[in-house]
């Protein structure tokens, strides 16, 4: 199916419209759609990027570097007793995978996995009261490169996710 717009061309480009002009919805997937809903069961899923401190780029303009917003932490779902502004939900988190090649994101993945309520990048990288210069190093010291269960691991979770295709190109140089 195509869908050709007959219009001005210096108009903006309306691709939500576009879309849903374009879109076929055969007999058997409205069947399975009326039939198994899969987008109102609970809990709700949502991924999470693994990003490296200060990884994630903001940018700055001129029409929004005087804004007055701010930060503020969501606050929906039930308080938590004994932690001030912690809120508890049934949102499930899903980490994505990261390549091995990606080696600071790998270990700090692993990390992400392995230690129990950090509450910064920093808490990731400390064992045993020392602050650790890399992840890596981090994982060395909790004895998480001893064997390859982390590989293991990764692929399970891969396994998960991701596609065949993905899969094989995870391993493959």
């Amino acid at each position: 199916m195509a869908v050709f717009i007959v219009g001005n061309v210096s108009a903006p480009l309306d691709e939500i419209n576009q879309y849903q002009l374009g879109r076929y919805i055969s007999s058997n997937e409205a069947v399975w759609r009326i039939l198994f809903p899969i987008h109102e069961r609970p809990p709700t899923v949502i991924h999470l990027a693994v990003l490296l401190e200060n990884g994630q780029h903001v940018y700055f303009t001129a029409d929004n570097n005087a804004s007055a917003k701010k930060f503020q932490r969501r606050k929906q779902g039930k308080a938590v007793e004994g932690h001030l502004n912690l809120y508890s939900s049934d949102v499930l988190g899903r980490l994505y995978i990261v390549h091995p090649n990606n080696t600071e994101c790998f270990y700090l993945r692993l990390l992400s996995i392995t230690v129990r309520g950090p509450t910064s990048f920093q808490d990731l990288r400390t064992v045993d009261g020392q602050l650790c210069a890399t992840y890596r190093q981090a994982c060395q010291e909790l004895n998480l490169l001893e064997n390859d269960s982390h590989s293991d691991t990764a692929l399970t979770d891969a396994s998960n996710t991701a596609r065949l295709q993905q899969i094989r190109t995870y391993y493959l140089p």
